[in-house]
């Protein structure tokens, strides 16, 4: 599927090409989408392994062709993977300052990277301090592991001028960011948000009326990816950026997918999951179409 986007049509290698190089840009998103696939697997997240959710991922990632030859998403995409491994290791640490002011560290890296990250830290906050009692102490950590990369960057341009234009792009990218942009509902939008609805919408149901995982933490950890899921998709509805917010949502919705299937095997799981998977395969010529 990768290989074939490079023939089938140029729509989704319209990013920066990575030193001139379409196909090379093609391949750093391979990349980063493998690295993610493979942390994604190691999370705790149900009763029992499920040895195919980074295959499930990485086909998701395959079929949407519109984030093959975007670089920064896909890394955006791999910052966020590494942020939620790092939120869950918090969760069982047991110095958890320590461990606060890690995990803030990488969302303030993350920031600088891709200042995205600002509309997603106030849901790391919430998730961090979920279960347990948020004293000054941790608060305090948390600001100052979120603080430290804007600290080292200012410092470094106050000793070296000429790299003030690290600031000034940086602040660039974030007033573009926050510029209101309600959803514009396009074909090809409502077709995507319908595809993604018919995941979300049976695994909520199902997680809501049942007790499985019955283990605390991951039901925690559950409610932390339905959470941020849905906050995502609300995101791709207020700001511009379609194709980052969908591509954050991807490690999700591959997690959802796979609750929704390994819940309980019948006829009807089979029969669902087979619609399902053609429903995917049609997001291909989709792109191709619409975009």
């Amino acid at each position: 599927m990768w290989v074939g986007a490079l023939f089938i049509t140029t729509a989704p290698v319209t990013g920066a090409a990575l030193f001139g190089y379409e196909w090379l840009s093609v391949v750093a998103v391979l990349l980063c989408f493998v690295a993610a696939a493979a942390l994604l697997g190691s999370f705790t997240l149900f009763e029992r392994r499920v040895r195919w959710l980074p295959a499930l991922f990485l086909w998701l990632a395959s079929l949407s062709l519109f984030l093959h030859g975007h670089v920064a998403i896909a890394f955006s995409v791999l910052l966020m993977v590494v942020i939620v491994a790092q939120l869950f290791r918090c969760q069982v640490a047991g110095n958890q300052e320590r461990m606060l002011y890690a995990l803030f560290l990488a969302v303030g890296t993350a920031t600088l990277l891709s200042p995205a990250f600002l509309l997603l830290s106030p849901l790391f906050v919430v998730a961090s301090s979920a279960g347990s009692r948020l004293g000054a102490k941790k608060l305090l950590a948390m600001l100052l592991g979120f603080v430290t990369p804007f600290w080292l960057l200012f410092g470094t341009t106050y000793v070296f001028p000429s790299l003030d234009f690290l600031i000034e792009s940086f602040l660039m990218t974030v007033k573009e960011l926050f510029v209101v942009d309600f959803f514009s509902f396009s074909l090809f939008r409502v077709v995507m948000l319908l595809v993604e609805l018919s995941v979300l919408l049976p695994s909520v149901a199902i997680f809501v009326g049942s007790s499985l995982p019955g283990k605390p933490l991951l039901r925690r950890r559950l409610v932390f990816i339905y959470s941020f899921y849905v906050y995502l998709l609300l995101l791709s509805f207020v700001f511009d950026g379609y194709e980052l917010f969908y591509a954050l949502r991807l490690p999700w919705l591959a997690i959802m997918a796979s609750y929704l299937f390994v819940f309980k095997i019948n006829r009807l799981s089979n029969i669902y999951f087979i619609i399902l998977n053609i429903a995917w395969l049609a997001i291909a010529p989709i792109c191709v179409w619409l975009i």
